[in-house]
């Protein structure tokens, strides 16, 4: 699922919460209310809503660009009392507690911002969820885009707009120009009220065509007669409802990410302010409950599902140990030994567990109990030496019978690896656990997570290190002041883990914690560590023939466009396609500044007038230039200057399906539909000499778990026959034999066999096909008339989903889909999308998950010198030894074809090449 960010109209807020509940003031006899108000929304928010990204918008100082349009604009408001004046500095301080980013630019109202931001997170693939009512931000609402109500969490998105109003979220600027605004002073058009305005809309899209005849019918003769009146109030109308979305901001949505609040500095101003309640939420031992806000007049508790609050109180004594001697560190070697698992946590001078060292580690084996162990000293007076130290904890660090959990334990036993360590015996990481649980959270930090289900504050590493210019590294400290926030981190660490325990045993996600995501963070560690080679030449040859291509579509586009332009302009695209060469524009995507002319619409248009290249021309222009820049110049900046390879982080908590993420670099999202796309594999080659790839690749899996899923008999003997299945498909649909079906027919059946899992309607595959909707959508009545269980399966999952919220894969992932419940029909629609294709890709992540697992261990007998280096998907990427590979194709192959028992037989092709394009051929 995409991330959220929550946009706050701190203006809005402010004047809800002065005016819209009764006086309250603290023992100095100031009115708090409008601090109070933004200081529950804010926590309300990080309870409920478990937000991840957020931001507040404030006005700018000073006039903004409408008022140097217009002297009038907002001239009839009253100046703000001095009452709510004196709470500014407050909630600025509130503010900067909270460390909510503030987006703020000279001369754009907070409205701009929060409309620039919208859109730009909504290019980012984030949903948006606006905290305002001002109806200038209708204009910028969307699918992706939509008011929250603060009091119950409702959401206001374009079906609710066209109830409320009767117009869509495109012809609300239309709306306001003819209407106007009385509160900011916007003219608008004289005598054109609600009513009228939807009827004049009703009948046109923009209301400046009425200025000229001829006139649609339907326009009634008073309202034309309104809007000739005066045009130039509708003009300056129309200019003032407008919202930037170009206001310079200093952020961008990734620069939103919510982090841990300043508690010290919280708590000062709610003992200043009077805020005893909310006060009581900083202090660990006291949680309080829901009715937190009782006795004054805020928003109603919210109707989302509460968290799980602390099932025990935490302990107010510690008893944290500073490890000195080797007496005292055999005793905790001896205290895991005993009770058979301990919590583990190490310090490093660095997040590079590969170019960084540990400063040392910190062990707990039950509550309220851990030890710090240090490995180094900045003034070389380390109690104990590294060395040895290093050899007495081996032992157990490497015995598997012993359980290890930790927090992010991959980057732990990274760590570990870097000092000769191969950390065995993984039982438990609340990370992965607390993913498991809801993998809709988006943040798993240990800081957060314990706050939430135990009611307290962890130790803020900026107490140790600082921040900002003044920061230091652990390694700059001497180790017996680290060693309250180490212990507590491993202390807390285990607490959590016994905590997310109960929730993994009680949502039955025991079978996926400890047979799939426990034991695949040694797959993973051993995978990053060992890293993979870049040919950097290859790319460099690759780098100077993209440039050739792309100097040569550049000057094919500027001969066809009669000229040259800036092909990144979308404004000089448009007047090209749409002034210059006239394209017709009926029925594309509109945006604020025109016809939109992202690829689809190129795609569209190349498809519409086969005769003109320019659209075909640009679409490839922009996808050499993306590889040139993406892929072809950046990955040599991802080599590790220590080994000189590229050492990508597989992240097991992203995705809501399942699936492994890739960053720095996203391997899997390397290009592969495109020649040149799939050349850059090339560059990609063994790290040892007298080594090979072997690529093992699942074939159709997704297809073949569906026809497993729903035991529809056509599907499963169209897998049982061994034929192309796409084509056995056509050929059932079509009633003819495998020979007489055309590739078009096998085109549309493959795209109805994998889109089906994607939620494609008739509309999509009339898009993917190039044909019109009627035949997509027969084509799909068809495939279900042949297929019947699959559609079926299809529907009862979908019910399923909306009785208890979630799915399940067919090894008990869960996947909430809490968008099914929905009573807006968009996101309902989008919640059974998600539900009956995360069955599918997440039965499908769980099983290229089982299938490393298995190939690992195979890989690590003692005859065998295999190396697993990258999973992309449904293939896994090995480093063979030449004289290995035959046996090797034979064993990964039956590794992989019998981690699941399905009611299909699995395929696996396997290729063998000198460097990944070869060996993915």
């Amino acid at each position: 699922m995409s991330r959220t960010l929550f946009l706050i109209d701190g203006r809005y807020q402010i004047y809800r919460g002065h005016f819209g509940m009764r006086p309250l003031t603290n023992s100095a006899g100031m009115q708090v209310q409008a601090i109070y108000v933004i200081t529950d929304l804010l926590l309300r928010l990080c309870r409920d809503l478990d937000v991840s990204h957020w931001a507040v918008a404030m006005e700018c100082d000073g006039p903004t660009f409408r008022h140097q349009m217009y002297d009038q604009y907002k001239a009839n408001r009253d100046a703000m009392p001095e009452e709510l004046r004196t709470q500014l500095p407050y909630i600025d301080r509130m503010l900067e507690a909270f460390r909510v980013p503030i987006l703020k630019s000279d001369h754009h109202e907070a409205d701009d911002c929060l409309a620039t931001m919208s859109r730009l997170a909504e290019a980012k693939d984030m949903d948006v969820r606006l905290l305002t009512r001002d109806k200038d931000l209708e204009q910028v609402i969307s699918s992706r885009v939509q008011f929250l109500d603060e009091k119950n969490w409702n959401l206001y998105g374009p079906d609710e707009l066209l109830e409320k109003k009767g117009i869509r979220p495109d012809q609300v600027i239309s709306y306001q120009t003819l209407v106007g605004d009385s509160s900011d002073n916007i003219p608008g058009v004289a005598g054109v009220g609600p009513k009228t305005a939807v009827k004049i809309l009703d009948h046109v899209e923009d209301p400046f065509t009425l200025l000229n005849d001829p006139v649609p019918d339907g326009i009634p003769a008073s309202a034309l007669k309104k809007v000739r009146a005066n045009p130039d109030a509708m003009t300056l109308s129309k200019e003032l409802v407008t919202l930037s979305l170009e206001t310079p901001l200093q952020q961008n949505p990734e620069d939103l990410a919510r982090i841990e609040p300043d508690h010290e500095a919280l708590a000062d101003l709610f003992r200043e302010l009077g805020f005893r309640r909310f006060l009581k939420m900083l202090e660990p031992a006291e949680k309080v409950e829901a009715d937190l806000f009782s006795g004054f007049d805020s928003p109603p508790a919210t109707a989302e599902p509460t968290r799980q609050k602390a099932s025990t109180a935490i302990a107010e004594k510690v008893d944290y140990k500073y490890v000195d001697t080797f007496e005292k560190l055999d005793a905790v070697i001896e205290a895991c030994r005993s009770e058979g698992r301990f919590a583990f946590d190490t310090e490093t001078n660095s997040l590079d567990s590969i170019g960084g060292f540990a400063v040392g580690c910190s062990i707990a084996v039950q509550e309220a109990e851990a030890w710090y162990i240090p490995f180094y000293s900045p003034t070389d007076n380390c109690p104990l030496p590294k060395e040895e130290v290093l050899e007495r904890l081996r032992p157990i660090l490497e015995d598997p019978s012993i359980g290890k959990i930790g927090q992010n334990m991959k980057f732990d036993a990274q760590v570990m690896r870097t000092q000769g360590i191969e950390i065995q015996g993984i039982s438990g990481d609340p990370m992965i656990a607390a993913y498991l649980v809801n993998s809709l959270r988006g943040r798993y930090g240990l800081d957060d997570l314990v706050g939430e289900r135990l009611g307290h504050s962890m130790i803020s590493i900026k107490s140790l290190i600082g921040s900002g210019n003044d920061q230091i590294s652990m390694d700059q400290i001497e180790p017996e002041k680290i060693t309250e926030y180490a212990a507590e981190d491993a202390d807390f660490t285990l607490r959590l883990s016994d905590n997310l325990r109960k929730d993994i045993d009680d949502n039955d996600l025991a079978r996926v914690y400890d047979e799939i995501e426990l034991p695949l963070i040694e797959v993973l560690t051993s995978m990053e560590r060992e890293g993979i080679s870049l040919d950097e030449k290859r790319l460099s040859e690759q780098e100077e023939t993209l440039t050739e291509e792309l100097n040569r579509l550049e000057s094919e586009i500027h001969e066809e466009a009669g000229g040259p332009f800036n092909i990144g302009s979308p404004k000089q695209l448009q007047k090209v396609l749409f002034e210059d060469l006239k394209l017709p524009t009926k029925g594309l995507p509109k945006t604020k500044t025109g016809v939109s002319v992202k690829a689809e619409t190129l795609e569209e248009l190349s498809i519409r007038h086969p005769e003109q290249i320019l659209p075909i021309t640009i679409l490839r222009h922009r996808s050499l230039a993306k590889l040139l820049s993406t892929y072809v110049q950046a990955l040599p900046q991802h080599l590790h200057p220590v080994t000189q390879r590229i050492h990508t982080d597989f992240r097991q908590t992203v995705t809501a399906t399942g699936r492994l993420a890739s960053n720095r670099p996203n391997l899997q999202n390397i290009p592969i539909r495109s020649e040149e796309g799939r050349r850059i594999r090339k560059a990609f080659v063994p790290n040892r000499e007298g080594c090979i790839f072997v690529s093992a690749d699942y074939s159709q899996v997704e297809l073949r778990l569906l026809a497993h899923l729903t035991a529809d008999e056509g599907l499963l003997q169209a897998i049982h026959d061994g034929v192309d299945i796409h084509a056995s498909v056509a050929a059932r649909i079509h009633g003819k034999t495998h020979e007489e079906v055309t590739k078009d027919e096998r085109a549309a059946a493959k795209a109805v066999n994998f889109g089906l899992m994607y939620g494609m309607g008739a509309f999509g595959l009339s898009r993917d096909l190039s044909i019109p909707v009627a035949e997509a959508k027969q084509f799909i009545e068809d495939y279900f008339q042949q297929f019947p269980a699959v559609q079926s399966w299809m529907e009862q999952t979908k019910l399923d989903a909306a009785k208890t919220g979630e799915v399940r894969t067919l090894y008990g992932r869960r996947r909430p889909v809490p968008e099914i419940l929905s009573r807006v029909a968009r996101e309902k629609a989008q919640g059974e999308r998600y539900a009956i294709n995360s069955v599918v890709q997440g039965s499908a992540a769980d099983m290229i998950k089982l299938a490393m697992i298995e190939v690992h261990r195979q890989c690590q007998l003692e005859d065998r010198d295999c190396r697993l280096l990258l999973q992309i998907h449904d293939e896994l990427l090995l480093e063979v030894p030449i004289q290995e590979v035959e046996n090797c194709r034979q064993w990964l192959r039956d590794a992989m074809i019998h981690v699941m028992d399905l009611s299909v037989p699995l395929e696996v092709e396997v290729n063998t090449g000198k460097d990944w394009f070869d060996a993915s051929k």
